[in-house]
Parts: C-alpha cells; sequence; structure tokens
C-alpha cells in the first residue's frame, strides 16, 4: 500500500484517511528508503543522492515506518540493502 512515499507515512492526517479505508484484519504493507545505521555513511550518501529528488523532508528518516506503526502494533520490519531501505508489513487491527 505504501511504496515509496515517505511524504505520506510522515502525515498522520494521510494515514488516518488511508486506515479509515481499510477492512478490519486488512493487510498493510510499505516499502522505501530509510538511513542506514552507523558505519554505513556510504549508503546514506547514496540513499541522500536518489531520495532528495522524491522527498520534501528527511524527517523520520532513521525509522520511516515508526507512525505506521502506531496503526498497525504488530508491524514486521525486515531492512535492505545494507540498511538503505526497510519494507513493513501486518495486520489492521491487529489479530
Amino acid at each position: 500500500m505504501f511504496s515509496l512515499t515517505h511524504d505520506v507515512l510522515q502525515s498522520e492526517r494521510a494515514l488516518e484517511n488511508a486506515f479509515h479505508h481499510l477492512r478490519p484484519g486488512g493487510q498493510i504493507a510499505g516499502f522505501g528508503a530509510k538511513w542506514a545505521s552507523g558505519w554505513r555513511v556510504p549508503v546514506n550518501l547514496y540513499v541522500w543522492l536518489v531520495a532528495r529528488r522524491y522527498v520534501t523532508t528527511f524527517a523520520g528518516f532513521g525509522q520511516p515506518w515508526d507512525r505506521l506503526s502506531r496503526f498497525v502494533p504488530k508491524l514486521h520490519v525486515e531492512e535492505l540493502a545494507l540498511g538503505g531501505a526497510y519494507v513493513a508489513w501486518g495486520r489492521f487491527p491487529p489479530a
């Protein structure tokens, strides 16, 4: 549902609207870029070079799924691409 939509994931109002239309027990998934942790400076440089053209803010880029997890408390998150990307999934409301 949320693929490379960092700005949407940072908007509480947009998420409330999206979840208003989701059926109980519906599945949710998201994918996008994120800051890699620690020593992965080259990964973060690459992420910044690519993402800067597509996002209006890097606020929340360390854990872009944070607001999403408020709606899906049992949200599963897996880092990809040396920590420069993630995929998240779960059910709303959780079973």
